[in-house]
Formats: C-alpha cells, sequence, structure tokens
C-alpha cells in the first residue's frame, strides 16, 4: 500500500509538469495516469501471490533495492 500511494503521490505532483514539458493532449495525460492504477490492479494480485511464495519481508526488500538501484530519471 506504501508504494501505490508512492505512485499516485508522485503522478500528482509531476502530471503538471510533464504535461506542459512533453506537450501531452488530455487524452494522453489521462492514459498515463490511468496505466498507473491499471498496473496497481494487475500487480496487487501478482504481488500477493508472490509475497505468498517468497514471504513479505523478503519481497518488501527486493522492492526497495529496485527503487534504489533504478532512481528515476531526471
Amino acid at each position: 500500500m506504501f508504494l501505490d500511494g508512492y505512485i499516485l503521490g508522485i503522478f500528482g505532483t509531476v502530471i503538471g509538469t510533464i504535461t506542459t514539458e512533453l506537450s501531452f493532449t488530455p487524452l494522453w495525460k489521462g492514459l498515463i495516469v490511468a496505466s498507473s492504477l491499471l498496473g496497481i490492479l494487475v500487480g496487487s494480485p501478482v504481488g500477493g501471490w508472490l509475497r505468498r511464495q517468497v514471504g513479505r519481508k523478503p519481497l518488501f526488500m527486493i522492492d526497495m533495492g529496485i527503487f534504489v538501484i533504478c532512481p528515476p530519471v531526471q
């Protein structure tokens, strides 16, 4: 749930900037934000299954490792 909130919070703060810089139409803006929700919709069941297989703590550490290794593009 932390990561879902993080993703939606980041989109909320940067969508205005990327819309003006990349000249997105309202359609593309909506599709980009909706794609994050689609990713959450698909990723939640997959993450739940993986949590049962691997365990909560190892999966969380892998997730945090990915955030450290793959910083956002600036």
